[in-house]
């Protein structure tokens, strides 16, 4: 993507949206703006943010590296604050991810809403990946009764969890996620039997979710075979039908609101960014209602 320099708005063909046939395939490119005075202050300032390691596109970024990102991405808006980013997809369906090494989709949260507050609100779905998950387990005859549970009674399950391992609401979270991903676990004899029925129900969707797709199975044996392993293989088969559904639902919500004409300017994998300025608000719960319909 070519650098964007001066104080002209940018031209509005670089954005355009057209009609889309599928949720795939999709030649994106949207229109991200930020607060250009405060990364200056960031990029200068270093030290009054948390910026730590990160993991960016599956590589670790220490604190340096990202300035180094961070410092690039300043240099790529133009004097509004704005910024051309474009999409595209691995193996051609699932996430769409940023075609520059960074953007707002992968800058920290923290940073990110520091960034945009005055440009840009979040959209996020929530609890994605489980919801999902039990949607397509119950789609396809695949018994799933302790992720169920898990859904209904999540908020006091976490903190439960949080209790029994003495750790934080984040790191709660995503123990909870890397189970559904693939994560081998061994629990100990006084775990709570929530905690057990979610695991073993969960080693059992992942089979059944590879007999149900096994081209996605040979895709990430083939996948893990070219980074020279053979780690987790299942949790991957199960993270590519997570994803894929997830960029469904996220591109029906795209549609609608395009077709509202509310002007999206970031996709951030389970959730999209909106611009305040130019577009009027959605109507949340018709905007939910229609792009389930979808």
């Amino acid at each position: 993507m070519s650098r964007e320099f001066g104080a002209k708005p940018m031209d509005p063909e670089l954005f355009k949206i057209g009609h889309f046939e599928s949720e795939n395939g999709r030649s994106i490119t949207l229109r991200e703006v930020i607060d250009r005075e405060k990364l200056k202050h960031i990029v200068t300032h270093p030290e009054d943010y948390e910026l730590g390691s990160r993991y960016i596109k599956g590589e670790k970024m220490d604190k340096d590296a990202q300035l180094t990102l961070l410092q690039d991405y300043l240099a790529r808006t133009n004097t509004l604050g704005e910024c051309p980013m474009r999409y595209y997809q691995r193996n051609g369906f699932g996430r769409y991810w940023t075609g520059e090494k960074i953007g707002l989709q992968n800058i920290s949260r923290r940073i990110r809403h520091t960034l945009c507050a005055d440009h840009m609100i979040d959209i996020d779905m929530k609890n994605a990946h489980p919801t999902l998950l039990s949607w397509y387990c119950h789609e396809n005859g695949i018994a799933c009764t302790g992720l169920d549970a898990y859904i209904a009674d999540r908020e006091r399950l976490i903190a439960d969890l949080m209790t029994y391992e003495g750790i934080s609401r984040d790191d709660a979270k995503t123990y909870l996620l890397a189970i559904i991903n693939g994560k081998i676990v061994r629990l100990k004899h006084d775990a709570p039997a929530w905690l057990r029925d979610y695991y073993g129900g969960m080693r059992q969707i992942m089979e059944e979710v590879i007999k149900l797709n096994p081209d996605l199975h040979k895709l990430a044996c083939e996948s893990k075979e070219k980074r020279g392993t053979d780690y987790n293989i299942e949790g991957t088969t199960v993270n590519y039908v997570m994803c894929s559904l997830e960029n469904k639902a996220l591109m029906a919500a795209f549609d609608y609101l395009t077709e509202q004409e509310i002007e999206v300017g970031a996709l951030v994998f389970d959730g999209l960014m909106i611009h305040k300025k130019g577009s009027r608000a959605p109507d949340y719960p018709r905007f939910s209602e229609n792009a389930l319909r979808r």
